[in-house]
């Protein structure tokens, strides 16, 4: 089943669901949530600033996500797929705020719709993040998360 958070994934033509960036948010910050961290903060994406913050036992958990679609109707990419280079700079970008994270000693995690341009521009630096710490959490259509980083990530070991 899914949770409440569904409503707010969009269905475009034959497509299927395609996954806002408040969508794979609200999924991360659940997941997050149902393994003893609290929420401190999970923005949408018309909001400026770090998407979420975690905190367990005193130790921070930030994680930039992103979409796989435009938020804005007023763009000429809502509701339509990122190409494999807009892919590309999304990655790019939430890579790069990980490691301002890691730089300021905090936990560090990307996230990404679980997809095949997503998963392919992942693939090419996942050695770099595992040996930074950085989690890659991917979110499935249907709002399930896969947490791809070392089995202890999220127990502070």
């Amino acid at each position: 089943s899914r949770s409440a958070h569904a409503d707010s994934v969009r269905t475009v033509d034959t497509l299927g669901v395609m996954l806002l960036e408040d969508d794979v948010v609200d999924a991360v910050a659940a997941y997050l949530t149902g393994r003893g961290w609290a929420i401190l903060q999970a923005l949408r994406s018309s909001e400026r600033g770090d998407d979420i913050i975690a905190e367990r036992t005193g130790e921070k958990l930030i994680v930039e996500a992103k979409g796989e679609t435009s938020t804005r109707e007023s763009t000429a990419r809502y509701g339509k797929a990122f190409d494999s280079g807009q892919v590309r700079s999304h990655v790019g970008q939430a890579v790069l705020r990980a490691l301002r994270f890691v730089a300021d000693g905090d936990r560090a995690g990307v996230a990404f719709p679980d997809e095949r341009l997503h998963r392919r521009e992942v693939a090419k630096i996942q050695k770099a993040l595992r040996l930074l710490d950085v989690a890659v959490f991917w979110v499935g259509p249907d709002l399930t998360v896969t947490l791809d980083a070392p089995t202890t990530f999220l127990d502070g070991s």
